[in-house]
């Protein structure tokens, strides 16, 4: 009997993939996609709602993905755009207090003032007013005032303080 060994070899061929094109950018701002979640895409919105901020995308290298020590696709894998440009509102708040103002009256009962801006900052952009008065009082006492003497119907009377010192009684 003749004896015949079958050999069977098995060469498996191994192939560099290099990455050849990236898949698409993921869009730069909200979409359907985003609500609904179709496509799978991720994306990021603008990183403020006013003023200047960024969004950024990303794509994938993956048609082909590279593999068995493949080069990567060239260029950039994520990108950044500027976003909302739109000023933003300013609301407003008071600058601080002034000092107080000297009192009203030389003497008796009068009134301190102070008062502020509203410009710290200013509004602007149709930013909200600052919430508040802008001027403050206070009651002060200046000095006793003098006693005088004043003419008047029935006769001369004393006041002092802005007031008739004692009793009177008018008749005409």
């Amino acid at each position: 009997m003749h004896q015949e060994t079958l050999m069977y070899c098995i060469f498996l061929i191994v192939q560099t993939v290099n990455g050849d094109t990236w898949g698409q950018w993921t869009p730069w701002w909200t979409c359907s996609s985003m609500e609904t979640g179709d496509h799978g895409e991720f994306f990021e919105p603008c990183s403020v709602t006013c003023g200047t901020g960024l969004h950024n995308r990303s794509r994938i290298c993956n048609d082909p993905a590279p593999s068995l020590n493949g080069k990567p696709c060239d260029g950039e894998e994520n990108s950044s755009e500027i976003c909302n440009t739109e000023v933003c509102a300013v609301d407003g708040n008071w600058g601080p207090w002034s000092s107080f103002g000297p009192c009203s009256v030389a003497c008796g009962k009068g009134v301190n003032k102070r008062s502020r801006v509203c410009n710290d900052p200013a509004p602007s952009q149709n930013g909200k007013p600052c919430d508040g008065e802008d001027t403050n009082s206070i009651s002060c006492n200046g000095a006793e005032c003098p006693a005088f003497t004043a003419t008047l119907p029935g006769g001369v009377h004393p006041y002092q303080n802005g007031a008739i010192i004692g009793d009177i009684r008018l008749s005409f």
